[in-house]
């Protein structure tokens, strides 16, 4: 029960009843990493969602690392967490090719720590997360959307613009000769002491881990 770190990296064992157990009996998990296990479905995260005979209780609330790398959750275990883990910080969906802006609304929307996003290859993302992000994701320090093609340029330009704390953007390679000219222009330009922006952009393929 006292367990803060749960680390479950690679394991093709590991099913929905582990991260079910221990979300729900360990209350103070401060971080729990599933990368790369194949098995692990939305139905890992039902306990996020209490039933009636449970509303009194809390899963997951100190939760403020998650690493779902690899992992075929979709929008419900989304939806979930974004309503439970409001202490998160750090969500990395690396290679997420399920999950939609619907749940990445609620997770922008619930868990207003997040400093760490990756969302490098969920192809189904659209500018809706980014707009989302722009308006919720006030401390949001790193951010990767690598291989979401769906991704305008305005919109990548709206979250450098938006997102005071932004230091590292790895966005995805057709933008990135666009993203630097305009950069280069930003810095020569009044706009970029008025916005303040430190944030480095590039393009660099990330791994699962």
């Amino acid at each position: 029960r006292d367990r803060r770190n749960i680390d479950l990296n690679g394991n093709s064992i590991v099913t929905n009843v582990t991260p079910y157990y221990a979300l729900k009996y360990c209350p103070n998990l401060y971080a729990l990493s599933l990368a790369s296990c194949k098995n692990i479905t939305d139905g890992a995260f039902l306990c996020l969602s209490p039933t009636e005979e449970e509303k009194a209780k809390t899963f997951g609330q100190e939760l403020q690392n998650l690493n779902m790398s690899g992992v075929p959750v979709g929008d419900m275990a989304l939806t979930h967490i974004g309503n439970t883990c409001c202490k998160l910080s750090a969500l990395n969906l690396t290679g997420n090719g399920i999950v939609t802006d619907k749940g990445l609304t609620v997770i922008l929307q619930g868990c207003k720590g997040l400093k760490r996003l990756y969302l490098a290859f969920c192809r189904l993302i659209t500018d809706v997360t980014l707009n989302n992000a722009s308006i919720n994701a006030e401390i949001l320090e790193h951010f990767e959307v690598y291989g979401c093609e769906l991704l305008s340029l305005e919109a990548i330009k709206k979250v450098a613009l938006s997102l005071k704390h932004l230091i590292n953007f790895n966005v995805p390679s057709k933008h990135i000769q666009e993203l630097n000219d305009w950069l280069s222009f930003m810095r020569n330009s009044k706009d970029f002491v008025k916005h303040n922006m430190k944030v480095k952009i590039f393009s660099s393929r990330p791994e699962l881990s």
